[in-house]
């Protein structure tokens, strides 16, 4: 957690220890158990998920360089067409962020009467393996 972070967090937030997690080891699980199968597909899954991204995004930057590149000063939209592809729009798009951080410093109670908290469940490779 950054300094940034633990600045966010109140003093008076009780420090909760959390209990260990729940181990479910599948190694010694039936060939067809479906939690073992899915386990076992995974890392190829996700190493080829990964590398399809970064292709992805590869080919998105290199389309959008050379379509800003061939645009007249000015342009907001432009159109990208070719045989045998999907039509391709390529937009300025103007983005309004709001800065909680800022908000919570100047205006801490007024942030947290709006505030909601939410989970979910993620799913990710502990680090260090095993």
């Amino acid at each position: 957690m950054s300094t940034d972070q633990q600045a966010l967090i109140p003093e008076s937030t009780p420090a909760v220890a959390e209990p260990p997690p729940l181990v479910v080891d599948v190694t010694t699980a039936a060939p067809d158990d479906r939690l073992a199968v899915l386990y076992a597909a995974y890392p190829e899954a996700k190493a080829e998920a990964d590398e399809a991204a970064k292709r992805l995004r590869a080919i998105t930057d290199g389309i959008k360089l050379e379509l800003t590149t061939r645009a007249p000063e000015g342009t907001a939209k432009l159109e990208l067409k070719g045989q045998g592809g999907t039509p391709l729009r390529l937009a300025w798009q103007v983005t309004r962020r709001f800065d909680t951080r800022l908000f919570q410093r100047d205006q801490p109670d007024v942030y947290d009467s709006y505030r909601k908290d939410s989970g979910s469940w993620v799913l990710a490779p502990i680090k260090g393996g095993e």
